[in-house]
């Protein structure tokens, strides 16, 4: 419930809001017993007959469940779509979820920070995007990864998220002097 603006939880709200997000992905991490390739990344479906179209009607979520399945009602699938814009999105918030509630629920910030680095790991090398007709543009992985990868620079402090952000010459190669400051030599920032 979005105009609940207190929570007195002792947790800041911001942050309660967004281990809301960090409670799905955990979800689906563990439903997938680990397994980054089976999560589930999104739910519902755009133009998915008796799959919960919820792209055909846009209203308060709490009405949702009241729509029939043509316009976003029940049963919504699940979909597991492991690209590489979703989970760089995906561990970025458990990173940075897991740096900023440590002192709040530390069990909680390992559990966040391990996901991420796994979740990493998986969709690192792949580079690839999830297609559908529900977004409009062009999407891009560079920076999806890059995000989750600077997430886990600041949440770890390990030099090797540096390392694969502005140098390592095997993700990614200086464009040219004029685009790109002389820091980065290499790396997702230099990522083409």
């Amino acid at each position: 419930n979005q105009g609940i603006t207190q929570i007195t939880d002792g947790i800041p709200d911001i942050l309660y809001e967004a281990k809301h997000g960090a409670d799905f992905i955990l979800q689906s991490y563990d439903k997938a017993g680990g397994n980054v390739g089976k999560m589930v990344t999104s739910m519902g479906g755009f133009g998915n007959v008796g799959c919960g179209d919820d792209h055909s009607w846009w209203g308060r979520p709490e009405y949702q469940d009241k729509m029939p399945t043509d316009r976003g009602g029940p049963p919504r699938c699940a979909r597991s779509e492991p690209t590489t814009d979703y989970l760089g999105k995906y561990c970025a918030n458990l990173a940075f979820v897991s740096k900023l509630i440590r002192p709040y629920d530390e069990k909680y910030a390992d559990r966040c920070l391990e996901a991420a680095i796994k979740i990493y790991a998986f969709t690192k090398p792949r580079m690839d995007i999830t297609n559908t007709s529900a977004y409009n543009g062009a999407t891009s992985a560079n920076d999806d990864i890059a995000f989750g990868c600077l997430a886990l620079l600041w949440a770890t402090g390990e030099r090797k998220y540096l390392e694969e952000l502005c140098y390592d010459k095997s993700i990614g190669t200086k464009a040219s002097d004029a685009a790109f400051p002389t820091l980065f030599s290499g790396g997702w920032f230099t990522n083409n």
